[in-house]
């Protein structure tokens, strides 16, 4: 499992909104919970004032009993603190790896960071769609169905092929 979160800007008012002061976005934050193939397993839409580990606690409640034979998590280092390692361990008995930060590309000591590549796609992925770029629903429900949505449709594609 990977897992990662996304600020997104809302364009109009609704429930659930804050300020993400590290990305200066006014909005919602999604949590991504993707397998190591990069294909969505689970989202979790928050106000964007919510820290990451917070949103991790809120969108892994769900996942625990369905994804049952997992034992290790990557994430990045925005995750790293010891109160949420211990709570990962404790409640989903799952392992936590934090994976090194990114360089910059195009210098010399570039390189990939590794495992937290899959997550970062499965997001690009996700910007392709329009409706996702910004979250325009007054629901959280909703923003989270159209997630749901886009990756649905790009499954259905890679299987159509």
């Amino acid at each position: 499992m990977v897992f990662d979160t996304q600020s997104v800007k809302a364009l109009c008012g609704g429930e659930e909104r804050g300020f993400d002061g590290y990305k200066r976005v006014n909005g919602r934050k999604r949590f991504l919970l993707v397998d190591t193939l990069g294909l969505l397993l689970s989202v979790k839409v928050v106000p964007a004032n919510t820290t990451e580990t917070a949103a991790a606690m809120r969108g892994l409640e769900t996942p625990c009993e369905t994804y049952g034979g997992v034992r290790l998590a990557w994430a990045d280092q925005g995750f790293g603190g010891a109160p949420f390692r211990t709570w990962l361990k404790d409640t989903l008995g799952w392992d936590l790896e934090l994976t090194s930060g990114i360089s910059k590309p195009g210098k010399s000591n570039f390189e990939v960071a590794p495992r937290r590549w899959v997550v970062e796609r499965t997001i690009a992925w996700l910007c392709r769609y329009r409706r996702l770029l910004c979250d325009f629903e007054r629901l959280v429900q909703v923003g989270m169905g159209w997630v749901y949505a886009a990756m649905t449709l790009l499954m259905v594609r890679r299987l159509a092929q």
